[in-house]
């Protein structure tokens, strides 16, 4: 049997092998590492979004009801609850919206609204004015704090009586 000396052998070595399999491990660990970065991020926004999305409605939906009330008859609770009236089917009606714990509620409990960090109301009587904050907290950012999300409107009653 005859042997070829070692110089001609073609192959890796085993230091070799280990050497590229250090470098693609760390290659993996770096793009896995910015993948699982960039899908938490991308849940983080989606979520703002979804609070952003509600507040925009809830605040919408009662400057949409109060623009077409009768009368206010009262902001209480701080200004977490404002009652008001309305016509339906040829009868003035009582309705309210306040906020309970993080929702805003309707006048019949049901939920308008979830993320809710504060609502306030403020009525100014000779103006026919209503004025809404809405304020929710979404999710903590990079830094752990939550950015808080603000919603300010203002309307005038139209049906007010003159």
């Amino acid at each position: 049997m005859i042997r070829r000396p070692l110089a001609d052998r073609s192959g890796f070595t085993l230091l070799e092998l280990l050497i590229v399999l250090g470098l693609v491990g760390l290659l993996f660990s770096l793009v896995s590492s910015f993948l699982l970065h960039a899908y938490g991020a991308s849940r983080r926004v989606s979520a703002n979004r979804l609070v952003q999305s509600d507040l925009r409605f809830a605040a919408d939906y009662m400057a949409r009801e109060l623009r077409e009330a009768s009368s206010v008859v009262s902001v209480s609770d701080g200004g977490r609850k404002i009652t008001y009236t309305t016509w339906q089917d040829g009868k003035e009606v009582t309705r309210y919206f306040q906020q309970n714990g993080s929702t805003i509620q309707r006048h019949d409990n049901q939920p308008l609204c979830q993320y809710v960090n504060r609502l306030t109301f403020s009525y100014n009587p000779e103006a026919q004015l209503v004025s809404i904050a809405v304020e929710g907290v979404t999710t903590p950012t990079l830094r752990g704090a939550a950015d808080p999300y603000r919603l300010y409107t203002s309307l005038k009653l139209r049906r007010a009586p003159r």
